[in-house]
């Protein structure tokens, strides 16, 4: 049998075509890696609800209960009380439409008292650190409970006391932020906002409008 053999200038052909082609892919794999200046800017407008619209929006908390009064020890430099954990129930307000809604909330306050000693102009005042999260009632029930997703809100709080939240009573104002995960966790958008209530956190989260 005599082999076919292609003439040289459809063989020159194919040989172009197939580097045109190789070339078509090359360009469309790197597509998504080109800088965002060149692309045209979209017109449209962002789809659904922004997650705070109000500094009215955010969280009441209320059922507050200590789980766990934690451990306080004196060090050199100071007093250092820890492990102190309360939860409570928390109700959307406002124009709050975060996907946690209402739920479960839990934080973990960890408390530092420098020394009357010690140099710093924060001598005598409770240093107050708390990480908290707001899981939903609809996701624990249908166990969807993985860090990167949006039924929970998770954030740290931050205040100045005279006290020690988990030994002595009183009113406490504390800022915080809130990290959201509006696409499942892909991206997150911190909010800032504030807490006031009492030192089992028995109160309201307040937070400001998105982009603040």
């Amino acid at each position: 049998m005599i082999p076919y053999t292609i003439p040289c200038k459809r063989k020159k052909r194919w040989t172009i075509a197939a580097a045109a082609f190789g070339l078509i892919l090359a360009l469309l794999s790197i597509l998504p890696y080109l800088p965002t200046a060149v692309a045209k800017p979209s017109l449209e407008k962002p789809q659904g609800p922004d997650p705070v619209k109000a500094a009215s929006a955010g969280w009441q908390l209320t059922e507050a209960r200590v789980i766990c009064r934690g451990q306080t020890v004196s060090l050199k430099d100071g007093t250092l009380s820890g492990g102190y954990v309360v939860e409570a129930t928390a109700t959307p307000i406002g124009n709050c439409t975060l996907p946690a809604g209402r739920g479960r909330f839990q934080m973990t306050i960890t408390s530092f008292l420098p020394s009357q000693s010690a140099t710093s102009p924060r001598a005598g005042y409770w240093q107050v650190r708390g990480r908290w999260s707001i899981t939903s009632y609809m996701a624990a029930k249908i166990g969807k409970l993985k860090n990167c997703s949006p039924a929970i809100a998770r954030g740290v709080l931050f205040a100045e006391l005279p006290f020690n939240p988990a030994t002595a009573q009183g009113t406490i104002t504390a800022l915080l932020n809130l990290v959201m995960t509006p696409d499942g966790g892909r991206r997150s958008a911190q909010v800032k906002g504030r807490f006031c209530g009492n030192e089992r956190f028995e109160g309201t989260i307040f937070l400001e409008p998105h982009g603040n």
